[in-house]
This record gives C-alpha cells, sequence and structure tokens, in this order.
C-alpha cells in the first residue's frame, strides 16, 4: 500500500471509489435519488478536478488494484474536514481502528466525538461546543 497525492489522472479512479462506498454505506440509510445526488455534487469530475486543485487530496493505492481509497481534507471557517473512503472489505478492520484513533485525538483535544455505525464504514463526528 502506498499513500500520495492524488494526480489528475487518479479521478476516475477516485469516482469510483466514492460511488461504490455511498451505495454501500447509504443504501439501507437513505432513497436512490439521495445518494446519486450525494455522488453528483461531491464526485461528479468538475467537484473532483476543484478537490484536486485546492490541494488536500491523497490517494491509497495497492500495486495490483489501483487507488482503493482516497481522503479529502479541507479547513473551512472554525472546522476541518476529512473525508477519507475506501471500499476494500480487506481494510474494514484498519478503517474501523482509524475512526477509533481520530475519535480519542477529537476528545484529547477538548472535543466531543461520537462513532456512528452505517452498514458500510464507521462515521466520526466530533463537535466543539464554545462556552
Amino acid at each position: 500500500m502506498k499513500v500520495r497525492p492524488a494526480q489528475r489522472d487518479d479521478l476516475l479512479a477516485i469516482g469510483r471509489v466514492a460511488d461504490a462506498a455511498h451505495w454501500q454505506t447509504y443504501r439501507t440509510l437513505i432513497g436512490p435519488g439521495a445518494i446519486t445526488e450525494m455522488i453528483r455534487r461531491d464526485y461528479s469530475p468538475s467537484a473532483l478536478k476543484r478537490k484536486l486543485m485546492s490541494g488536500g487530496v491523497l490517494v491509497v493505492e495497492d500495486p495490483g488494484d489501483g487507488v482503493v481509497g482516497f481522503a479529502h481534507v479541507r479547513a473551512s471557517g472554525d472546522h476541518v474536514e476529512l473525508a477519507a473512503i475506501s471500499t476494500d472489505p480487506g481494510y474494514a478492520e484498519s478503517v474501523r481502528e482509524a475512526a477509533t484513533w481520530v475519535a480519542a485525538r477529537m476528545d484529547r483535544a477538548g472535543l466531543s466525538s461520537a462513532i456512528h455505525e452505517t452498514p458500510g464504514h464507521p462515521l466520526v463526528v466530533g463537535r466543539h461546543t464554545a462556552g
């Protein structure tokens, strides 16, 4: 496995991973139209090009399988968003460990965190309450 900055040639593979991951994760939670809209909005070729141009996009590449996952980090105002997506079931335990690691770091930084189970991979949400 190799993690590297994404390149323009990776856009199609990133789109395939995002499509598969969204259907796997959300198929029992929301309707097909909502899933299709999420994919179109966030992972269309033009949306992926914007993400790539903004920087902070990494791909996880397996020498035999090509791109099997990716992450996009974005700072916006007072929050940081990290979207990490993989569809390879062989790494399900690693994804769960990563979710636990992220939640623990959030807690240590003074945020409240929660790990939400989905039919696919877990979703980690952190919140900071001013006070």
